[in-house]
């Protein structure tokens, strides 16, 4: 049977991993829609928001490879089409530190969460960084003591 998307409705749910597959599929149509793209001058700022998407699914399916190299490859094109200082920039720089985070590349997650901590606060302003912080601070709860002592008091 097929929903009104012509999507087999099996996808949805079931006990056949639906969420799963569904999750995927939509990683797969991003990629496939993304290489259909003429040029970097065309390239919508809708589908990098959905590539960013399928980047934190894939996070969250614990595919973390993939998700690295496709949160990788969006925050370079949010860079080129955006600008660095960008607030969809600087969330998808978040959503790719707290990949490494979760992928457990501390080396790499820390600095560029520290990085884009300054970044979002010089943009965005204090108030809006509660999930950042947050993502630091557990960030930081396995790194080093003495880079946790850098950052002690700052929360």
């Amino acid at each position: 049977m097929l929903s009104p998307a012509g999507v087999p409705l099996a996808v949805f749910g079931g006990t056949d991993g639906g969420p799963v597959r569904l999750r995927e599929m939509l990683a797969d149509l991003a990629d496939t829609l993304y290489r259909h793209i003429s040029s970097d001058d065309d390239l919508p700022v809708d589908l990098l928001t959905l590539r960013a998407w399928c980047g934190q699914y894939l996070t969250d399916l614990a595919d973390l490879s993939r998700a690295v190299l496709l949160l990788e490859a969006t925050l370079a094109d949010f860079e080129r089409v955006l600008g660095a200082g960008h607030p969809d920039t600087l969330g998808s720089r978040s959503n790719l530190a707290y990949t490494y985070q979760v992928a457990g590349d501390l080396g790499r997650a820390i600095p560029l969460h520290e990085a884009t901590l300054a970044d979002r606060e010089r943009v965005l302003g204090r108030p809006r960084l509660r999930t950042p912080r947050r993502h630091l601070r557990a960030g930081l709860s396995g790194a080093s003591p003495a880079r946790r002592s850098v950052w002690k008091g700052a929360f």
